[in-house]
């Protein structure tokens, strides 16, 4: 079987825990390594604890908006591309 992936790290953010098992299943079949959060706060401590490659997020977070994360995360790690699931289209930043 022929993955996509390389074991670059991507880190799920997504409240539902449907969401954010399915998405770590596909990308982990994908050949990715995935770890998950369920909010944005819990995102922002993944990150200052381990290096990823990609984040992917879910646009309502509580506490937090999708746009609130990604601009915390592009304060603290510029460079990091930034997947956000918008209900019209996704797209990343």
């Amino acid at each position: 079987m022929q993955t996509q992936g390389e074991g670059e790290r991507i880190l799920v953010v997504d409240d539902e825990q449907l969401g954010r098992t399915a998405m770590q299943c596909f990308l982990r079949y994908k050949g990715y390594a995935v770890e998950v959060a369920p909010g944005a706060e819990a995102a922002l401590a993944h990150l200052e604890c381990g290096e990823y490659d990609l984040v992917v997020t879910d646009n309502r977070l509580p506490g937090m908006s999708e746009t609130e994360l990604a601009m915390a995360i592009k304060t603290r790690w510029p460079r990091l591309p930034i997947g956000m699931d918008n209900i019209k289209q996704p797209y990343i930043i």
